[in-house]
């Protein structure tokens, strides 16, 4: 089996990067401007950087098949959703102005269970990695 180098990829720290420094500037604009659109997009940002952040953590669990890897990649997509979407809700809870169509058609309250949804899915993600990784499939 191929050793799994731990040295970054060029393209994955420019994305990691990128998203930080977004998460930072929209963090300081949303704050200034108080714009909803900027807040949302600043949570979007900082979901994307979680997301990088589960592909980076489960690195050294690479080349053990392509089931792996898609558990792997749904680990990180489900686990930036989850922050995107826990955030979001919890922003919109403590009544900062969000700019979501959701939220203007007033069915945001409707919707409370994606959070704890999308948090359980990726607790799932994580416990069949940490299965997988157990027993060297």
């Amino acid at each position: 089996m191929k050793t799994v180098s731990r040295q970054p990829h060029w393209l994955f720290l420019a994305a990691f990067a990128l998203c930080l420094s977004a998460v930072v500037g929209g963090s300081a604009l949303g704050a200034y401007l108080k714009d909803g659109g900027v807040i949302v997009l600043t949570c979007f940002a900082a979901g994307g950087v979680v997301a990088l952040s589960l592909w980076w953590w489960t690195m050294d669990e690479a080349g053990k098949g392509a089931v792996h890897t898609l558990v792997r990649l749904s680990l990180a997509i489900i686990g930036g959703l989850a922050f995107y979407a826990n955030l979001t809700y919890g922003l919109w809870a403590a009544k900062v102005p969000l700019k979501l169509r959701i939220i203007d058609e007033g069915r945001m309250a409707e919707h409370f269970w994606l959070g704890p949804a999308t948090l359980v899915y990726a607790v799932f993600c994580w416990l069949v990695l940490r299965y997988r990784a157990r027993d060297g499939k």
